[in-house]
């Protein structure tokens, strides 16, 4: 069973993945093999290919560096707990040709909600338990911008989380609500979204 979790991080090794070896002339050859998580800064490379807008690539790009430290805590965690030895295995899987199985929202909650005391101890060296004031607020123009209503994006996370994102957008809000950032709350995603 390939769990919301194992899923989310999956995305997230794809996008990276994806920033690792992507110009935006070579969109279409994307190749999550040969990601290299050492090079973040590679994920701007990536952004073309999303099919954001430029307001929206530079609203992510800027909530990319607004939040470093809290992804680079979360992966340690990752590392130091085992969550990447099952997320690797898992994706392994799934590429061997193994089915994933959904995931409601509610037992989505259920998983993160677990492993919530989790992440805050990984973010407490770095970020007091949370996600700062200053990676908060550089999240909050993708959704006043409307940047999860924007298509392309929105079919791309569907296709590497197998499950519309937009059923999970209130599990995301609470579990980001506690963790101190309120950014996600009232966020629309495509294709649930309002002029």
């Amino acid at each position: 069973m390939l769990t919301t979790s194992r899923r989310i991080a999956m995305a997230a090794l794809v996008v990276l993945a994806a920033a690792a070896t992507v110009s935006c002339q070579d969109c279409d050859n994307i190749d999550p093999s040969t990601l290299d998580p050492s090079d973040v800064s590679a994920f701007a490379t990536l952004l073309p290919c999303t099919g954001w807008d430029s307001t929206c690539q530079s609203s992510v790009l800027s909530a990319g560096a607004s939040c470093m430290q809290e992804f680079q805590a979360i992966q340690t965690w990752m590392n130091t707990s085992g969550e990447t030895a099952e997320l690797n295995a898992t994706a392994g899987n799934a590429t061997a040709g193994g089915n994933a199985t959904e995931v409601t929202p509610e037992e989505a909650e259920s998983e993160l909600m677990a492993k919530l005391p989790d992440l805050k101890t990984a973010l407490g060296g770095c970020c007091n338990g949370g996600i700062t004031p200053t990676c908060c607020a550089a999240m909050a123009p993708i959704v006043s911008g409307k940047c999860l209503c924007q298509e392309k994006p929105i079919e791309l996370l569907k296709g590497v989380l197998g499950q519309d994102p937009a059923q999970f957008m209130g599990v995301a809000s609470k579990i980001l609500g506690e963790l101190g950032c309120n950014a996600l709350d009232g966020a629309q995603v495509y294709p649930e979204c309002q002029a």
